[in-house]
């Protein structure tokens, strides 16, 4: 009969427990819940450095940062004029050796960013990564009216361009309309996603570590990252033309601006690629490259 008894007190005593156990882990669940909810609304305010659930790479940040720096370094001209020299020395034909040192340098660009978009698949937005490229938020008429006022600014803006450069307008031969049309999406597409993307959230997350002030630490990764675009990664343009180097600085500043507003990288990738393809429309056929 005693035995009965104290196996009725354990089965007692394992029951409390387990329902002790089931309402701390409802407590946990209530929490956590409202940790995800307090989550997603800070990260439409201020954007992925205002949040705690983060994407696995950005755990490190000075590495990530580095490596981030290092694949737009990469992008400077570093790796095509090696490959250049090297070419060039071996086969004694400049123009050659340039052309296969650029089309190295592409495919090591693009799988830089195939392989992170690959590994942070299941967080793009938190890079402002949409998985429709060509899709515009239809709820949010102000980031397709932002995209006709910059087609609309570009087409007064492309003439005088024209005219600053070489002094007429030189409209672009028909049969080049294709390649430069690629060039111009290959191109808004991945610069805007190695710099408003990836090189901003970035350094914006190992900046906050340093930087308390949101406000502050917002301007000052919107300005680094629009220098790196500018003056580092356009860096050609200091010898050649310091005007079009401002004005590329400037407009690297106004797509991170679009890019925060809109929480996307859709209407600035379309606007980086009609920066591309409208001025040189009026030059290409005179000038083969900026």
């Amino acid at each position: 009969m005693g035995i009965v008894c104290q196996c009725a007190v354990v089965a007692k005593k394992v029951e409390i427990r387990n329902v002790k156990n089931d309402m701390t882990e409802r407590q946990d669940d209530t929490e956590g819940n409202r940790t995800v909810a307090d989550t997603v609304g800070t990260f439409e305010k201020w954007g992925l450095w205002g949040t705690d659930r983060r994407p696995l790479s950005l755990d490190y940040p000075t590495l990530s940062l580095g490596i981030a720096i290092l694949s737009i370094l990469s992008f400077l001209g570093f790796f095509n004029l090696t490959i250049r020299l090297v070419l060039t020395a071996l086969i004694q034909d400049s123009e050659y050796a340039s052309t296969i040192s650029t089309v190295l340098g592409q495919l090591l660009r693009l799988s830089i960013v195939i392989v992170f978009v690959f590994v942070n698949k299941g967080n793009l937005h938190q890079f402002y990564i949409q998985r429709n490229p060509f899709k515009l938020n239809k709820d949010n008429h102000n980031e397709l009216k932002i995209l006709l006022i910059g087609i609309v600014g570009l087409v007064i803006y492309s003439p005088l361009f024209a005219f600053y450069k070489i002094g007429t307008i030189s409209f672009m031969p028909v049969g080049e309309y294709p390649s430069t049309i690629m060039s111009a999406l290959y191109y808004g597409i991945v610069e805007e996603i190695e710099f408003r993307g990836i090189l901003f959230v970035y350094l914006t997350y190992w900046l906050s570590n340093r930087i308390k002030d949101e406000t502050k630490l917002r301007a000052v990764s919107i300005i680094v990252t629009s220098l790196i675009f500018g003056p580092l990664y356009h860096n050609r343009y200091f010898l050649t033309d310091i005007v079009l180097l401002i004005t590329v600085s400037i407009f690297g500043l106004l797509m991170q601006l679009i890019v925060l507003r809109f929480q996307s990288l859709n209407a600035a990738w379309m606007l980086h690629a009609l920066l591309d393809i409208i001025p040189f429309i009026f030059i290409a056929g005179a000038v083969t490259t900026l």
